[in-house]
């Protein structure tokens, strides 16, 4: 059996698969804070919903900036909790296999290039907007070359709103977030 995982900034989603493209079931749960809490809940949802086969693969994304090895995150604005912890050694150690990790947002673009919107195309570029807004570009199939990731989201902008006002020093992230909890405001 195959565990996957998504971790986000408020959900994670847990699910397995026999043939590593078919997913059988799919649990939803609410991210907690505490990196101890959070691992332990994949880990023993994962192995719930193996059941009774062995679990011989695991592989996902949470959200964040991951140091070379992926072993740890570097910095994660919504996961702050989880930033500097040994993840791929505990959830290594809890299921009993290699654990591989990427960013989330990663995962999910690798996702759509090979099974999803991308599938058969060459270059797919991927723009996520969750607790976060993250991305990424896929080449053939692959995640792209990159030092800490994409990270999209984190790019600074200037915005120009009514009455020639600007606001400097806001990323892409803070805004989009923004008027998706509070709605559209005069910039």
């Amino acid at each position: 059996m195959k565990v996957v995982f998504d971790v986000g900034g408020s959900h994670m989603r847990v699910g397995v698969s026999r043939n590593g493209r078919d997913v059988l079931q799919v649990m939803d749960l609410v991210t907690p804070a505490a990196v101890g809490d959070g691992l332990q809940l994949l880990v023993e949802t994962g192995k719930k919903l193996a059941g009774e086969e062995k679990i011989e693969v695991t592989a996902g994304g949470i959200a964040g900036v991951w140091d070379r090895e992926r072993s740890k995150l570097l910095g994660s604005p919504n996961l702050s909790g989880w930033v500097d912890y040994p993840i791929s050694q505990r959830l290594s150690e809890g299921w009993g296999v290699e654990v591989k990790l990427e960013n989330d947002a990663a995962v999910g673009a690798l996702g759509e290039a090979v099974f999803g919107a991308g599938e058969g195309k060459r270059i797919v570029a991927y723009l996520a907007v969750g607790t976060g807004v993250g991305g990424a570009r896929i080449v053939d199939q692959k995640i792209d070359a990159n030092f800490l990731g994409f990270e999209p989201g984190h790019q600074y902008i200037k915005v120009q709103g009514p009455g020639d006002k600007v606001q400097n020093g806001e990323t892409l992230e803070e805004l989009v977030i923004y008027r998706a909890l509070y709605g559209n405001f005069d910039l």
